[in-house]
């Protein structure tokens, strides 16, 4: 008898959390079929991903820059979508376009105001038809599109299918976002 009572709490909470979860979604409009920034739309990819190649060669295979960024994120996309969001170094004359890391700092995205001691500060903001995402640095960049990614309800638990939780769409759009994060401690 208590463990049918444990098992109907367990159901319940969990159809309290994904109703929560939902409604969330819903009301700031992250994941909107019709409203805000078109990146896929019925399975065709709109927005253009733009980054600035590295010039530097890497000393590290684990070494973090804008490209690996940008890989996050496409990869990332693709799971939601199964669409590959195009990569490119110039940005389309028109559509939406999602600007990473150092190209996201020349298309007008301010990080200097971000008051970080240890300088990993980030910052995502949407303008227009455009989605500017970076760090103060190469690993923050990383984590701007991981913070990014967390507000399009993905989430990585672990290593493999089973510790990764992300939508599955054929269109989405990405709503109003203004985020700045500023680590305190070194």
């Amino acid at each position: 008898m208590k463990r049918g009572i444990q098992t109907a709490v367990l159901v319940i909470a969990t159809i309290i959390l994904i109703a929560c979860i939902v409604l969330a979604v819903v009301k700031f409009g992250l994941l909107s079929r019709d409203r805000g920034i078109p990146l896929v739309k019925e399975g065709k990819a709109l927005a253009t991903v733009v980054v600035e190649q590295s010039k530097k060669e890497k000393k590290e295979k684990t070494e973090l820059d804008d490209v690996v960024a940008a890989r996050v994120l496409v990869d990332w996309i693709k799971k939601i979508t199964d669409v590959s969001l195009p990569v490119v170094e110039t940005p389309p004359k028109s559509g939406p376009v999602i600007y990473i890391g150092a190209a996201a700092a020349k298309a007008g995205l301010k990080l200097d105001d971000i008051q970080s001691p240890s300088k990993e500060g980030l910052r995502i903001k949407t303008e227009g038809n455009r989605i500017l995402i970076a760090g103060q640095n190469p690993t923050a960049t990383v984590k701007a599109v991981c913070r990014f990614l967390e507000e399009l309800a993905c989430r990585y638990f672990m290593e493999g299918p089973m510790g990764e939780v992300y939508p599955r769409q054929k269109s989405f759009s990405v709503g109003s976002l203004n985020i700045t994060d500023q680590p305190d401690f070194l």
